[in-house]
């Protein structure tokens, strides 16, 4: 008994030392912040009542943050809906015509399609919609509307 009584105050000896050593361990210096992304903004839109886009190319450097207005310029009376969608390259047919399927709701867009990159919501003349994304790697991207009767608005995104 006499060797259990001597050890126990030598364990709780080592314990302590271990504790005091595991507390002045120093921390590593917390990780710098990711530097932002470049922003880059864009504008697009409509040409009045007809259905096309003002621009049938837009370019943006690669590794920066997109923030693309589109402007419906349809007469605010006529409530004609359009939208900008940004795809994959040779997905344009397969998304225009998965648009009928959508709705409204989800602007004429397939809900968690993986062949679009970024879309706008869908407005009526006169409105005017904003979407931010990241650019896609450097290659050329296609866009159109997904509303109804609108899919011949058309144009390329050029990531450099």
């Amino acid at each position: 008994m006499k060797k259990a009584n001597l050890l126990y105050p030598f364990a709780m000896l080592l314990l302590v030392l271990s504790a005091c050593t595991l507390a002045q361990t120093p921390t590593p210096p917390p990780k710098p912040p990711t530097p932002a992304k470049p922003e880059v903004k864009l504008t697009i839109a409509s040409v009045g009542n007809e259905a096309r886009f003002d621009k049938s190319s837009l370019t943006v450097p690669a590794n920066t943050r997109v923030t693309l207005e589109f402007t419906n310029s349809t007469s605010r009376g006529d409530r004609i809906m359009q939208n900008w969608v940004l795809v994959q390259p040779g997905a344009e047919a397969g998304v225009a015509a998965d648009a009928p399927n959508a709705t409204l709701d989800t602007s004429f867009v397939q809900p968690n399609d993986p062949r679009v990159i970024a879309f706008s919501t869908a407005v009526v003349g006169s409105q005017i919609a904003v979407v931010t994304f990241d650019a896609p790697p450097p290659g050329r991207y296609p866009y159109l509307s997904t509303a109804p009767r609108h899919y011949d608005m058309r144009g390329t995104l050029v990531v450099e």
